[in-house]
């Protein structure tokens, strides 16, 4: 009998936030931690209780270890948790409709900063690398940052330089790399593919547009593994369930869910000028999407209610394809973190009942590259999980960037082959130039100001990572150099620590 199973891909990214204080794109994040990446590991670690695997798998990428392992931002993380449990306090003599929500919130906070704070030591990134280790969840290997692979194919080196730091980067957090590669936005075309094969991983996931685009059309479509050009094993998966998700009549779109866009922190802070909470929204949302007060168990009975129809869907789609097939199928689906809790509350509580639904046809997606017989040889096509190859990214109010971004990044080309033997000290200048160089490339910071979320500070970020490359630029080619500067940069952005500036020179 044919097996019939279904596997799960998380990406999870943050790009990278070096200044102090509470930023609003900061707090995002926190908002993140607290209502995606704790929820998790809680779930992982009853997992682990009951010694069986999650079956997930995960796409850390290199700035989120590194936001997660930095001491300031896991103390900020402690007093954001605080200032909602105060704000909240405060709220409830003057919300008695609210009263019975809002000491939940508190309870919750209460539990997480307890968990942050002794359970998980402030480090989630040691904690997934614990359930890694044991078995409960996959990691695979993904680049320094999400750079659109397509902005930069004039220059070729820029790419086997985002390879290079993003291997070095998951050996420096979790000591060893493993099978899987995730290329960003699932960017796929043969020269990535060569890539792979260079750097030794045996499997990417990729969207399903590549299988079905590709020549010829794979006989099994996307319910199983095929072998690229350069022998690669490549997993289609479906992106666009997110989407389907968050669309009109999605399952993240019902009533009953919590209305994440709502704060009632912000209405609490500009309606009361006598408290000095700012203009930074804490997370404090109580209203659902319907817009009554929200309820916790009937928007958990219905997150459960649509993991089960979704399931149903998949057992039809699977007992279809195995009779055609004649041999075990898969569906793999793609996820971005933040659908588990951030921008869908209940979305975590939908993962785990679909998990539990599942069972053991729930299986890592190495093991369908890895298992699962592939089909013939197969030419994948060009082929991204976005919607086109740069409207996702740029436009009017973006595209400035790009063109200072590209310029950059061929300057460091250039400073790689310049300076390929040099003092000491030039080489710490060269590596911090290229840490600039790799944070700008991230394409989700041209997304975020092209949707107007936090565009005023991502273009901010933007500016400041092509002003120090260019103050170093310019350092380096008058040989003046400023080491307060150089001390401050070194100490300032703790990613990428081993950081060779080496890996920008061309290899041919």
């Amino acid at each position: 009998m044919a097996n019939k199973t279904i596997s799960i891909f998380i990406n999870a990214h943050q790009s990278y936030l070096e200044k102090s204080g509470l930023r609003a794109e900061k707090t995002s994040f926190f908002y993140e931690m607290a209502e995606t990446y704790i929820p998790i590991l809680r779930f992982l670690d009853r997992v682990e209780e009951k010694k069986i695997s999650s079956k997930l798998t995960f796409a850390l990428t290199p700035s989120l270890c590194a936001l997660f392992s930095h001491e300031g931002i896991q103390n900020e993380f402690c007093q954001y948790l605080n200032d909602r449990i105060e704000l909240a306090k405060k709220m409830l003599g003057k919300n008695p409709e609210k009263t019975a929500i809002l000491e939940k919130f508190i309870e919750k906070n209460l539990g997480l900063l307890e968990d942050f704070s002794n359970r998980y030591e402030k480090n989630l990134t040691d904690r997934f690398f614990r359930h890694y280790k044991s078995g409960h969840i996959d990691l695979a290997t993904t680049t320094a940052t999400p750079l659109f692979i397509p902005f930069f194919d004039a220059f070729p080196s820029v790419v086997d330089a985002q390879f290079e730091a993003g291997i070095t980067a998951f050996r420096e957090f979790f000591e060893v790399t493993n099978g899987g590669f995730l290329i960003p936005h699932q960017f796929y075309s043969p020269e990535t593919e060569r890539l792979i094969q260079l750097f030794g991983f045996k499997w990417i996931c990729v969207d399903k547009s590549a299988f079905l685009g590709g020549n010829p059309t794979p006989s099994k479509g996307i319910f199983a593994p095929v072998v690229c050009p350069h022998g690669t094993i490549a997993v289609a998966s479906d992106s666009r369930a997110e989407e389907d998700f968050f669309n009109k009549g999605g399952y993240a779109t019902d009533g009953a869910f919590l209305d994440v866009e709502n704060d009632d922190s912000l209405f609490q802070r500009t309606g009361d000028s006598s408290e000095d909470w700012g203009k930074i929204p804490l997370g404090l949302c109580f209203t659902a999407k319907n817009g009554g007060v929200y309820d916790w168990e009937k928007a958990e009975e219905k997150a459960k209610m649509y993991a089960g129809e979704f399931w149903a869907n998949c057992k039809n789609k699977l007992s279809s394809a195995a009779k055609i097939a004649k041999d075990d199928v898969n569906l793999t689906f793609f996820f971005n973190a933040s659908t588990f809790g951030h921008t869908w509350s209940e979305g975590m509580v939908f993962l785990e009942e679909l998990l539990r639904l599942a069972g053991d046809s729930a299986i890592f997606t190495k093991d369908v590259a890895e298992n699962y017989s592939p089909q013939e040889a197969f030419a994948p096509a060009v082929s991204t999980n976005r919607k086109s190859f740069a409207e996702d990214f740029l436009d009017k109010t973006n595209s400035w960037a790009l063109r200072y971004v590209q310029k950059s990044a061929e300057r460091m080309i250039e400073l790689s082959k310049r300076f390929s033997h040099d003092s000491i000290l030039k080489e710490r200048i060269l590596s911090v130039a290229a840490r600039q160089v790799l944070l700008m490339e991230d394409a989700y910071l041209l997304e975020m100001i092209k949707n107007e979320n936090f565009a005023e500070e991502t273009g901010n970020t933007l500016k400041e990572l092509i002003s120090n490359f260019s103050f170093l630029f310019d350092s380096l080619g008058s040989n003046k150099m400023n080491t307060e500067w150089l001390i401050r940069w070194e100490s300032s952005q703790r990613v990428f620590s081993n950081l060779n500036y080496r890996i920008f020179t061309p290899k041919i």
